[in-house]
C-alpha cells in the first residue's frame, strides 16, 4: 500500500499492512522536511567570538558542547533551559577551538582541538563550581584543524588533522602521538572515522584530495578519490575537488562519504569502490579556511536522508542526499554559519521534535 498522508499510514497500520516503525519513520521524515527556526529554545551569548564547533553526547542526546574562536568551551543541558545552564572550561586552550567531540566510550569525557597546537581531553565528572578542567594534553608543532574519535573501535586512537600533510594518531591509553599517516601534500582540514570499519579513516586536504586509509598501513592510503572516476584508486594525481577539501562526513550506514570543497561543490562517494556517485548538487558557498562539519540525518530519522550544509552566506542548505535537490535554505544567522550538528531521537518508542543546532 502506498501511503501519502498520516491518515493513510494510520489505516495501513490498523490493517496490518505496515509496521508501526514505518509510521514513526514517516512522521519523523515529515517533521525533518518541515524543519524551521525554533522559537522555544534560547541560548545566551556565552561566546564572544564565532562558534566553530558543536557536538551532542552519544548516549542521551542531552548535552551540547560548543567551542569558539574565543578559546572557550561551553556545556549545555538541552533538557533544561540552555539559557541558564552553561558550564565553561578553565585552564583550557589559548587560541581558537577548532573541533570538539564527546568520547563515545565514556560520556564523562570529551576531546577538543585548537589553533594553540594542542588536543585536550576533559573530564566533566570532576567538575567544580560549574567549571571543567583538562586531564590530558597532546602537543603538536602545527595548528590542529580537527580531530576524530571512533564510535565503534576499541583502539582508543584520536586522529588529528593538522596544518601539515601528515595525519597524527594519538593513543589515549599511552598518552602519546604514536603514528603518522603520510600521503597528503598540504594542510589536512578534516578527518572522520568510519562508523562500521574500525580501522578506516577518511581525510580531506587543502590540496583538493580526499583519501581513505586503513590505519594499519601508515605508508599510503587505500584510495585517493577521483571526481572524474578515471584515475586508478592509488593515483597521486586524483582530485576530489578543484580546490581545498574541507568538509567531510559518513552516512550513518557507513557506505557513503560526503565531501565539500572550496570549488563550491558537494560530492557523494561509494566507500567500497571510491567512485563519485555523480549526484548533481547545487553550488554551495564555501569559502571558510577552517574545517567544515557537515550533518547527514541517520536513516532511522529521515528517509531519504537530508544533508545540512553550513554556508558562507549565513544560511544552512538542506539537500536530498541522493537526488541533490535543494529542499530549503534555513536562515538563522546574520553571519557565516560555521557548524551544524544533528540531534537524533534517542527514544525509539515515541516520536519527538527534531532538532538541528
Amino acid at each position: 500500500m502506498h501511503a501519502n498522508s498520516l491518515n493513510d499510514f494510520l489505516l495501513a497500520r490498523e490493517l496490518g499492512l505496515i509496521r508501526p516503525k514505518n509510521l514513526q519513520l514517516w512522521e519523523k521524515t515529515r517533521r525533518t522536511y518541515s524543519i524551521a527556526s525554533c522559537t522555544n529554545k534560547a541560548f545566551a551569548q556565552e561566546h564572544y567570538a564565532p562558534i566553530n564547533t558543536l557536538d551532542i553526547d552519544y548516549v542521551e542526546g542531552r548535552y551540547l558542547l560548543s567551542g569558539g574562536a574565543d578559546s572557550e568551551i561551553r556545556l549545555y543541558d538541552l533538557e533544561n533551559n540552555p539559557n541558564t545552564n552553561s558550564i565553561r572550561s578553565t585552564a583550557g586552550h589559548d587560541y581558537s577551538v577548532t573541533c570538539i567531540k564527546w568520547d563515545p566510550s565514556n560520556c564523562e569525557y570529551f576531546i577538543s582541538s585548537s589553533m594553540d597546537q594542542t588536543i585536550k581531553m576533559w573530564n566533566i565528572g570532576a567538575m567544580e563550581e560549574k567549571s571543567i578542567k583538562s586531564v590530558l594534553t597532546f602537543n603538536f608543532d602545527d595548528h590542529v584543524y580537527s580531530l576524530a574519535i571512533s564510535t565503534i573501535a576499541n583502539h582508543g586512537l584520536i586522529a588529528a588533522a593538522l596544518a601539515h600533510p601528515n595525519i597524527r594518531l594519538c593513543d589515549i591509553r599511552a598518552r602519546l602521538a604514536l603514528q603518522s599517516l603520510k600521503g597528503h601534500k598540504n594542510t589536512v582540514f578534516r578527518v572522520e572515522w568510519s562508523p562500521i570499519f574500525e580501522y578506516m579513516l577518511v581525510s580531506a586536504c587543502a590540496d583538493g584530495t580526499v583519501r581513505i586509509w586503513d590505519i594499519r598501513r601508515a605508508d599510503q592510503s587505500l584510495i585517493s578519490l577521483d571526481y572524474l572516476n578515471k584515475g586508478e584508486p592509488s593515483s597521486l594525481t586524483n582530485k576530489a575537488h578543484n580546490g581545498g577539501a574541507n568538509g567531510l562526513c559518513f552516512t550513518s550506514d557507513g557506505t557513503r562519504i560526503l565531501s565539500s570543497g572550496h570549488d563550491q561543490t558537494i560530492r557523494l562517494w561509494d566507500v567500497h569502490t571510491g567512485r563519485n556517485a555523480m549526484v548533481d548538487y547545487p553550488s554551495i558557498p564555501n569559502t571558510t579556511s577552517l574545517s567544515l562539519p557537515l550533518a547527514v540525518t541517520p536513516s532511522t530519522d529521515c528517509s531519504p536522508p537530508l544533508i545540512f550544509h553550513p554556508t558562507s552566506r549565513s544560511q544552512i542548505f538542506v539537500l536530498d542526499l541522493y537526488k541533490g535537490i535543494l529542499i530549503r535554505q534555513l536562515q538563522g544567522s546574520m553571519t557565516r554559519v560555521n557548524c551544524v550538528v544533528w540531534r537524533s531521537n534517542k527514544h525509539a518508542s515515541k516520536i519527538e521534535p527534531v532538532y538541528l543546532f
